[in-house]
């Protein structure tokens, strides 16, 4: 018994008992208790009666030496008192608490003490019971809901993408446990169906994150960061317009809290049409690690078009995201088809699969999808086509070099498009 570190619990109440049974096979625990009788519910456990925020008492219970106290009575002055105590007259190293009002907590944090509000910790762990397939914790971290487990359905966006597609800015995927396996991410590897991944990131924002990782909760900009940016006041009506009607804590200067960020498009110039002008302002757009909104005012957003690339790059659910967002119930999907001599038989068949995607993609939240194809020059059909509709939602692989015998797309269409244009940076892995 000498040999063991002691602990001292005040209330011993049904908290106290059971964390008493629980500490003593390596802890010297001494509970103390105004109540008599409560020492025969606690076998082998020394008890003393008495007040816990006696000095004399404590003194008794041999607080003197401990390595630890921790209140659990259900008064918190009582257990702010025996924390003062313990903490500055007796410099216990470690000093626990439970709180049952929340704004007792600062005056448990101002003496140092590690405190758990019950009501907190109580609706945390209903939360994670009744939300299947996400688990939050409140004894880890902060336990303020800065940590959550979360399921990957089998519809969920995230599918495939690797950790650089996320660019997480206010939260960060710390662990994947796949099928047994503990999984550390990083910048290649990809979510899968079926992962429970561990989550951490600002409360605030954090469940929106876990329910967009889950099935595709429609998050936007959450999953990016949590304000739009206004680069710009000309353009700073749009910009609200879309923090909103979206989920977005609001607008911001500061790229610090970056979910999307608006610029004023440059006017345009002849030479625009051959890629090569703007490299200034193509670099802006490429910096940022989120969604770009070209502001051009073609706002409200009542109708989307898409311009889908090969693969799997994520213009398209983010077109889904913002659609679901603004309540626009159906989206238009386009790919043009250059003349097979110019791209290729493997390339034409890359971007139908990619079409055909989009509309198995918009079944899977219920939205509606039209694809479109159209053949020709992909800039010009492109432009043509989405003059018609007040945002274009676009994919952009930045650091490309501007060729004259193979012009950029993407970097055609942001430049020269004529309605506002929502870009996705699609970095190399």
């Amino acid at each position: 018994m000498a040999n063991k570190p002691r602990v001292i619990i005040a209330g011993a109440g049904q908290s106290g008992r059971a964390l008493s049974l629980r500490l003593q096979a390596i802890w010297e625990v001494v509970v103390v208790d105004l109540e008599p009788g409560k020492e025969l519910l606690l076998p082998g456990i020394s008890y003393v009666t008495g007040d816990a925020t006696s000095s004399l008492v404590l003194k008794q219970a041999g607080m003197q030496g401990a390595t630890a106290a921790i209140a659990l009575t259900g008064r918190d002055d009582v257990n702010l008192e025996f924390c003062r105590l313990a903490r500055q007259i007796y410099q216990v190293p470690q000093v626990l608490s439970t709180a049952r009002q929340s704004d007792q907590l600062k005056a448990f944090e101002e003496l140092g003490v590690l405190t758990m509000s019950r009501p907190d910790s109580v609706a945390s762990t209903l939360q994670s019971r009744l939300e299947r397939g996400k688990r939050t914790t409140a004894d880890v971290g902060l336990g303020q809901g800065e940590i959550l487990e979360v399921t990957v359905l089998p519809n969920s966006p995230v599918i495939g993408k690797s950790m650089i597609d996320l660019s997480p800015q206010a939260w960060l995927v710390a662990a994947i446990y796949r099928k047994g396996t503990l999984v550390v991410p990083h910048g290649a590897t990809c979510v899968e169906a079926g992962d429970r991944v561990l989550l951490v990131g600002e409360p605030a924002i954090l469940p929106s994150i876990a329910d967009f990782f889950r099935a595709g909760e429609s998050e936007f900009p959450l999953q990016f960061g949590n304000k739009v940016v206004v680069t710009d006041p000309k353009i700073e009506a749009e910009s609200q317009y879309l923090a909103d009607h979206t989920k977005a804590l609001g607008t911001t200067l500061s790229f610090d809290e970056a979910g999307c960020v608006a610029l004023l498009p440059p006017s345009s110039h002849w030479l625009d049409n051959l890629g090569l002008t703007k490299g200034s302002f193509v670099q802006r757009v490429e910096a940022p690690r989120v969604p770009v909104l070209l502001a051009r005012g073609t706002f409200p957003y009542q109708s989307i078009v898409v311009a889908v690339s090969q693969g799997r790059g994520g213009e398209v659910e983010l077109a889904i995201d913002v659609a679901r967002m603004l309540g626009v119930s159906k989206i238009t999907a386009v790919v043009v088809l250059p003349p097979t001599l110019v791209s290729g038989a493997e390339r034409l068949a890359d971007l139908e699969r990619a079409l055909e995607r989009s509309v198995r993609l918009g079944k899977a939240y219920r939205l509606e999808v039209e694809p479109v194809v159209l053949r020709g020059n992909p800039v010009h059909q492109l432009l043509d086509y989405s003059r018609n509709f007040h945002l274009l939602v676009m994919g952009h692989r930045p650091g490309r070099g501007v060729k004259l015998t193979r012009p950029d797309v993407s970097r055609l269409l942001l430049l020269r498009s004529r309605i506002s244009t929502l870009v996705l940076c699609k970095r190399g892995r």
